[in-house]
């Protein structure tokens, strides 16, 4: 008890160094002991090698052809990363996301300082993002997501302590400035968000003329002039078709309102919110139905006062409103609503802790623990199984503990939940994660047509998801997507080494063909195989 106690005044001293210490311990040992996964880690990593390698960074590329899906942001800072001694392919990648977490928790950090934060509940914000599953696990995978939304978390900042603090105009232009680099590592959004969470809550506290000022149209116009360096280039690079079609057209325009990808009916973030705040969703469920009832009472009650509960209740329902406005929706990218949750979570635990509250997450962890044994569980992978159920015991062994503890001293339970989050994530991500390999990554038949096309082969992707066999094969690989071009590629003389689904390939019906692999890749949809002429060496 003496030493959490200690652990916690270290932790409210030095909140962002405890956060650092924890994303480390978590991840330090696990950068390179896994394959890329299907398929944006696959692609994300082919397109940082075609960067590092051959300097695309302006429009990355993917597979040989221009990749207009992401901006370049995130990119150049795995560029910095890969510069440190003993840093390369395929540890940046991982490393580039550890560096993100710590970089969102200096946002929030920064973000609670401007709302009135102090610095105990600071601290035990840290603590409950920290020992969300959902954010922990993040850290171990290859997305610019953490990064995105540190720098939109910056730019509310600025733009709050500007607007609703009365601050003056510099913080207002950082904040614009971070949303123009935002936009710049994932898309507008990157604009968007800061600029209606700030002016939703000046309406709400009764500023909003405060919002359109001489200093507001200079601070746009700083985002504008971010973003449109980056135009320029691409400009400079492909072109103006390629500007308005691929980037604006396809990128922007058609993702918002009618994508072709991910896209999900208007309810699928209440599906998923509960989900993301696992196992703190149990908190918030064992609230008294009365007190939920009272809640819009007391949030209309604080009108025009912008309390720091109220400010993060309103970035939240921001968020949720305008991702649930959006034709594509992917679960990750409600992680802006899950930061703020997380930090109201802690001042509210800090101000009144609940050990039905903490009975909650208890049973939260349990169900964790008990889906987590069974979801592993795979009679083909003992490592995987046996490995699997060591995670689920750690759960196990945190929600018995934290049903033990649940009358201790609201600083006592934080401080163990994330330190029992960060033994699970670590121990996760080096004995768990690696046993996914042959179930979640290319990796597998892309080493097969790497192996044939040392032998004069031709690697070709035939119906697939475009670049998630580049990477791994070591060389781009041919994208045919009718079997006219199969064919036509084929009578050119030299012999293919052909990938696909087993679906798109029994519909060829090609005669001839000897299939080397096949197997599932969770995620990709329908079964995969690699196939080659028949009567070649294998």
């Amino acid at each position: 008890m003496k030493v959490l106690t200690s652990l916690w005044a270290f932790a409210v001293r030095y909140p962002l160094l405890v956060a650092i210490i924890l994303i480390t311990v978590q991840c330090a040992f696990a950068l390179d002991n896994r394959f890329f996964w299907f398929s944006d880690e696959v692609r994300y990593a082919e397109a940082y090698s075609n960067l590092a390698q051959d300097g695309h960074w302006i429009v990355l590329r993917l597979n040989g052809v221009p990749y207009p899906d992401k901006p370049p942001i995130y990119f150049l800072m795995l560029a910095l990363l890969d510069l440190l001694p003993g840093i390369s392919l395929p540890s940046v990648m991982l490393l580039g996301s550890a560096v993100s977490g710590v970089i969102l928790v200096a946002a929030l950090l920064r973000l609670g300082r401007v709302i009135g934060f102090t610095r105990e509940e600071l601290a035990a914000g840290v603590c409950v993002l920290l020992s969300l599953v959902s954010v922990v696990m993040l850290f171990h995978y290859v997305r610019m997501d953490l990064l995105f939304v540190a720098l939109i978390i910056f730019s509310i900042a600025g733009l709050y302590d500007h607007y609703l603090n009365g601050a003056g105009a510099r913080p207002a232009y950082l904040g614009f400035a971070f949303a123009g680099l935002a936009a710049l590592t994932k898309g507008p959004l990157g604009i968007v968000i800061p600029v209606a969470v700030v002016l939703v809550c000046a309406i709400w506290a009764g500023r909003a003329r405060g919002a359109f000022t001489r200093v507001t149209a200079v601070g746009l116009a700083v985002s504008i002039a971010i973003m449109a360096t980056w135009a320029a280039g691409i400009l400079i690079v492909e072109g103006i078709d390629f500007l308005m079609g691929d980037i604006i057209g396809d990128q922007i325009v058609a993702r918002a309102t009618d994508t072709f990808h991910h896209k999900e009916p208007v309810s699928y973030y209440f599906k998923v919110v509960p989900i993301a705040l696992l196992p703190w969703v149990g908190y918030l469920l064992a609230v008294s139905p009365a007190k939920a009832v009272s809640l819009p009472a007391e949030l209309l009650a604080t009108r025009h006062t912008a309390s720091p509960t109220v400010v993060l209740s309103l970035f939240a329902l921001v968020v949720f409103c305008i991702l649930s406005a959006l034709d594509g929706k992917v679960a990750v990218y409600i992680l802006p609503l899950v930061s703020f949750v997380a930090f109201a979570l802690g001042k509210l635990i800090v101000g009144a802790p609940s050990s039905r509250g903490f009975m909650g997450v208890a049973a939260c962890l349990l169900l964790l623990a008990v889906g987590l044994a069974f979801g592993v569980s795979d009679g083909d992978n003992p490592s995987l199984s046996l490995f699997g159920l060591l995670s689920a015991a750690i759960l196990g062994v945190m929600s018995a503990l934290l049903f033990v503890m649940r009358q201790k001293p609201a600083p006592v339970v934080l401080t163990s939940l994330a330190l029992g989050m960060t033994i699970w994530s670590a121990f996760t991500a080096l004995a768990v994660l690696p046993q996914l390999n042959e179930n979640l990554s290319t990796q597998p038949f892309a080493a097969e047509l790497a192996a044939f096309a040392e032998q004069g082969h031709v690697p070709v992707a035939y119906k697939t998801y475009p670049g998630i066999f580049s990477y791994y094969a070591g060389q781009d690989v041919v994208q045919v997507e009718t079997p006219d071009d199969l064919a036509a590629l084929g009578a050119k003389g030299a012999p293919l080494v052909i990938a696909t689904q087993r679906k798109a390939w029994e519909n060829l019906g090609l005669e001839g063909y000897d299939i080397l692999k096949a197997g599932k890749i969770e995620g990709g949809g329908d079964e995969y195989l690699v196939a080659v002429p028949r009567n070649v060496e294998n």
